[in-house]
């Protein structure tokens, strides 16, 4: 079945302004007064919906670097900070096997990065995403955080399995789940909403680990740290798997494929 194509007034309705307003960037019209947050607003839509017009969006989809910019939130507690680090290395190491370049995009820097491809985004808040996304027209993609914005990818763990599968281990017995905090506010709710108990690995945390409650966890540097602790239930939130479908969802959105759904889950 063939795609709808997308039209100036798809356009202006996620851009928020009129046809006019679009039909004026596209084509470069300098007699009408614009803002240059409106000009690059409209011209980030047109790119990430392929608009067929929008040369500047075409542009960017045929010169391709293979170059991926990687970004995340600055922590001040060193296990998160380890598990940044892993994801990083670990992230290189694949992507690198794949063909690409990577460059580290530092947190505090928001700005234009016409050199890359795509931007993925670890675990940031979202107003970090938007706030990068506002100063480029590279493809944005959320990985380990919810956007919940149909314009941009975003792969999580798949929660309602990671349940099922915790459950099925304790044999319906209480258990925590114990993780580092996520910066991403909208994961974290979520995550305090699926599961029944909560706790993030602080010197409290540190504590429990002392006990023999039952704990479920998933971020790799705790992980290793809990070793062969009895009574754990430990499922890897950084596989092979998620980030194969990450290079996916990077595949399309530097492509401009269309694609319906946007929220990955493994």
């Amino acid at each position: 079945m063939t795609q709808k194509k997308t039209t100036i007034k798809d356009v202006a309705r996620e851009a928020g302004v009129s046809v006019a307003t679009v039909s004026y960037v596209i084509n470069n019209r300098t007699d009408i007064k614009l803002t240059d947050a409106t000009r690059q607003k409209v011209l980030q839509v047109a790119n990430l919906l392929n608009y067929t017009p929008n040369l500047a969006a075409r542009a960017l989809a045929n010169r391709q670097q293979h170059l991926l910019g990687v970004t995340y939130e600055k922590s001040s507690n060193p296990w998160k900070k380890a598990q940044q680090m892993l994801f990083l290395e670990t992230f290189l190491t694949f992507f690198r096997q794949k063909g690409y370049r990577v460059i580290l995009i530092d947190a505090d820097a928001v700005e234009q990065y016409d050199q890359v491809d795509a931007v993925i985004c670890y675990d940031v808040t979202l107003e970090h995403f938007h706030s990068l996304g506002n100063q480029n027209f590279a493809p944005m993609l959320a990985i380990d955080g919810y956007i919940n914005d149909d314009l941009f990818f975003q792969i999580n763990t798949d929660y309602d399995r990671l349940k099922r599968e915790a459950d099925a281990f304790f044999q319906g017995e209480d258990y925590t789940y114990l993780l580092l905090e996520p910066s991403n506010r909208e994961l974290y709710n979520a995550l305090q909403q699926k599961f029944q108990s909560v706790m993030f690995y602080t010197s409290e945390g540190e504590g429990l680990l002392q006990s023999d409650a039952l704990v479920l966890v998933t971020d790799p540097i705790l992980g290793n740290l809990l070793g062969e602790r009895p009574n754990t239930y430990v499922a890897s939130s950084l596989t092979e798997a998620k980030l194969e479908l990450l290079h996916t969802a990077i595949e399309h959105a530097m492509n401009r494929d269309e694609v319906d759904l946007h929220n990955l889950t493994i």
